[in-house]
């Protein structure tokens, strides 16, 4: 079922993250960012948690935003997890895309891409958000207890997020991504730097679509 489960949803005002100029927020448009707080974070003032950055934030938690239909159930479905003991408990960061774009292009593909907007998107993330969240939660700031997922082309975000940021982001959770040329080339480049840096990464893709083909904008 969708909703929070026994976590708590905090909705963060833009204004208390970052302070835009009008031409920066043409470049990065003001959307909404949710926190999820596991079961017990106010119980437990001594405790820091773990934190993931997740992409497509309305289609996490409940069916009524996600523009799918169906959300992922994100909450209920981590608190199953922490009930079983199969996770640490964490913190979820959950930043909405923004719907707009440019006649065909969406913004999402631009902010989740390899682009200026993506650019400036994952600065977003790691020199805005990430400080903002950390100064305001009991999380847990090292690379190795922050993580980045996404799906489509969100999952090709988190893997750019990581690549280029594994100061911020030791972690990644890519599923169904669309990797494109540039960056297989470049993992196959310098994929070396990865050795012995305790990191990990989870890559799926989905089945049931053979012989199916969608507009990649």
């Amino acid at each position: 079922r969708d909703g929070p489960g026994a976590g708590q949803l905090v909705k963060l005002s833009m204004d208390s993250i970052v302070d835009q100029n009008p031409v920066d927020r043409m470049l990065f448009p003001e959307r909404n960012v949710k926190v999820w707080l596991p079961p017990g974070y106010s119980d437990s003032p001594d405790q820091r948690y773990p934190v993931v950055y997740i992409h497509d934030g309305q289609n996490m938690i409940t069916d009524r935003e996600s523009w799918t239909g169906r959300s992922w159930r994100l909450g209920t479905m981590i608190t199953e997890m922490i009930e079983e003991g199969a996770i640490r408990a964490p913190i979820l960061v959950m930043v909405n895309n923004d719907p707009g774009g440019f006649g065909f292009v969406r913004r999402r593909h631009l902010e989740y891409g390899d682009t200026p907007f993506g650019a400036r998107y994952v600065q977003f993330l790691c020199d805005e958000l990430k400080p903002a969240i950390d100064k305001q939660y009991r999380t847990l700031n090292s690379p190795a207890d922050t993580y980045i997922m996404g799906s489509s082309m969100g999952g090709l975000c988190s893997f750019l997020a990581f690549w280029r940021r594994r100061d911020v982001f030791g972690n990644c959770a890519c599923l169904s991504p669309v990797f494109q040329v540039p960056q297989i080339v470049d993992v196959f480049v310098n994929g070396g730097n990865l050795r012995g840096g305790g990191h990990r990464i989870y890559i799926d893709n989905g089945g049931g679509t053979t012989g199916k083909k969608g507009p990649f904008i």
